[in-house]
């Protein structure tokens, strides 16, 4: 069975990390966010949840850095056995994502797609520097109709979101 894969481009960082393959993904709840950005830390501690990703143990914050409420327009496309994400964050979302990586340069941040750990890039700049906007841009790997059902769900979540990647 094939892995869902995400690589994304976060300003010029390119990051590509596997997830949990598309059989153990659950459908969302429709209140729950599908796509969150959480702290990682190194060590076990209160507040912090452990999961496991691609043979590391990651300890995430409990505390949201980013989730859907911080997303102005998610614009998925299904091409094939891809799901490509653009990303646009609001200004809100922006302003606590430029205070989380520079307080955390060095650790990492987690993606998770409907609270699945998609990939946990290393922060090696401040993103969203002078309040401009970040687009996310992510590609993840998975069976067709898995990408179409989460693209879907997207749409629903954010219904002006039609735009198509080029």
């Amino acid at each position: 069975m094939r892995r869902p894969v995400l690589h994304a481009l976060v300003m010029l960082g390119v990051f590509a990390c596997t997830g949990k393959p598309a059989s153990e993904a659950r459908s969302p709840d429709r209140n729950a966010s599908l796509i969150r950005l959480r702290l990682v830390h190194d060590n076990p501690g209160p507040e912090l949840q452990r999961v496991e990703y691609g043979g590391d143990t990651l300890y995430l914050d409990s505390r949201l850095a980013v989730s859907d409420s911080d997303f102005q327009a998610v614009h998925p496309t299904v091409r094939g056995d891809q799901l490509l994400l653009r990303i646009d964050v609001t200004p809100e979302g922006t302003r606590r994502l430029e205070r989380l990586t520079g307080q955390h340069m060095g650790q990492r941040l987690a993606f998770l797609l409907e609270s699945h750990v998609c990939g946990a890039p290393t922060i090696r700049d401040t993103l969203g520097r002078a309040g401009a906007r970040i687009p996310l841009i992510g590609v993840c790997d998975l069976p067709e109709a898995e990408a179409n059902r989460i693209a879907e769900a997207i749409r629903a979540r954010w219904p002006a979101a039609t735009g198509r990647i080029e």
